[in-house]
């Protein structure tokens, strides 16, 4: 990452990747993300999301 960014653990750096991949986004953009609201609840964010759009393609929604 660049100079710019804020030193991160490799663990830290896998973490974001991670979640960058989960999220599909970079894990620049990711990163703003992570420094505003840590972690585990931008972790149970993307999750939640994954989750509303898996329930959309598999039928399991309804219009009100």
């Amino acid at each position: 990452m660049p100079a710019d960014y804020p030193r991160l653990s490799q663990a830290d750096l896998r973490r974001l990747e991670k979640l960058a991949s989960a999220a599909g986004r970079t894990p620049r953009a990711m990163l703003r993300f992570v420094l505003r609201d840590g972690f585990s609840e931008t972790e149970r964010i993307v999750r939640a999301v994954r989750l509303g759009r898996d329930d959309v393609a598999a039928g399991r929604t309804r219009r009100s």
